[in-house]
């Protein structure tokens, strides 16, 4: 199940820079569906492997757009139950709702965007309840504090530290992010 919810997250930001391979235990696969997806079983047989994602992104916004594809990409490709929420604008105390809600869901597994220090309680509370936790895009380092299983993506003061050297060292005078 974890490994369930390590290749979702690892799916959805394929191609995002290097890559590490980590060997978990499979997802077994015991039937498939009418549709010809498959139902992903977990090791011990037991019911579908039921994971929640909830980010900071809007379904408008062209980078969550290509995530969310990404999710169901993985989705149909790993026969999984995937319930992915975000606030329809970026609001923080929706976003601490949404985990709260998909916590008390009893999922296998957890996959979220850390935009916030604010979320780490209820990701912490998230952990503390025994689901898996996968962080992605932004919080690396709160991800680290709440105690995440993983977090895919950068450290945002270090990336942004060598985007800099970077433009100064080809010449830029003024940036605007």
């Amino acid at each position: 199940r974890r490994l369930a919810a390590c290749v979702l997250a690892l799916a959805l930001v394929a191609g995002c820079g290097d890559t590490r391979e980590t060997r978990e235990p499979d997802v077994v696969v015991r039937e498939a569906t009418p549709s010809g997806e498959a139902t992903a079983r977990g090791a011990d047989g037991g019911d579908e492997v039921r994971l929640w994602v909830v980010t900071h992104g809007q379904a408008s916004s062209a980078f969550w757009t290509i995530v969310r594809n990404g999710i169901e990409a993985a989705r149909r490709q790993m026969g999984v139950d995937v319930t992915y929420r975000s606030p329809d604008v970026y609001d923080v105390d929706a976003m601490r709702e949404l985990i709260r809600e998909a916590v008390a869901s009893e999922p296998d597994g957890l996959v979220v965007s850390i935009p916030s220090p604010e979320l780490e309680r209820p990701i912490r509370d998230a952990v503390k309840a025994g689901i898996p936790v996968v962080s992605i895009n932004s919080g690396s380092e709160i991800a680290r504090l709440a105690g995440t299983l993983a977090h895919v993506g950068q450290p945002e003061e270090d990336a942004g530290y060598k985007a800099g050297k970077r433009l100064v060292k080809a010449g830029a005078h003024t940036a605007v992010c």
